[in-house]
């Protein structure tokens, strides 16, 4: 089969439906299903293409590669990882626990702070962290982590 990601477009009219594909990108080949959407571009995690630049963000348009990117710390090479999007960061987030919060510039994320998740256990984590109310929920093996992730004065 084809690797990468795929924008198909449905055209209907009266009692039919055709589908066409309006481009494909062969750089992002998401295995999760952890992309966003934001501001007109696509981001995601690319598993099996680009070990040494994951992080890929992909014009929703045209399908046209903006960047690739690899900004999590990690034990090992990246296996796999997924990405939420909330109050203007992302939260890239790795199988095995380690979490960036970055800015996305043309040429790839910048990293504003980093987080370790505590005891993320023996197996890869693949649950999709969450921002709701100034917190960041990322539940790996049995257990749910909760992080305050609001905007605060410093003190």
């Amino acid at each position: 089969g084809r690797k990468g990601t795929t924008s198909l477009r449905l055209d209907v009219s009266g009692d039919g439906c055709s589908v066409s594909v309006r481009w494909h990108n062969g750089t992002l080949d998401n295995k999760q299903g952890g992309i966003v959407l934001v501001d007109g571009r696509i981001y995601g995690y690319a598993e099996q293409l680009n070990r040494s630049t994951p992080w890929v963000c992909i014009d929703a348009a045209s399908g046209s590669d903006i960047f690739q990117s690899a900004p999590v710390e990690s034990s090992y090479k990246y296996r796999n990882g997924c990405l939420t999007y909330a109050d203007g960061m992302f939260y890239l987030y790795s199988d095995d626990g380690h979490m960036v919060l970055a800015k996305a510039t043309d040429g790839g994320f910048e990293v504003t702070g980093r987080l370790r998740i505590e005891d993320p256990g023996k197996w890869p984590t693949w649950a999709h962290p969450v921002v709701c109310g100034g917190r960041l929920y990322v539940r790996y093996g049995d257990k749910l982590g909760v992080y305050d992730v609001s905007a605060r004065e410093p003190e």
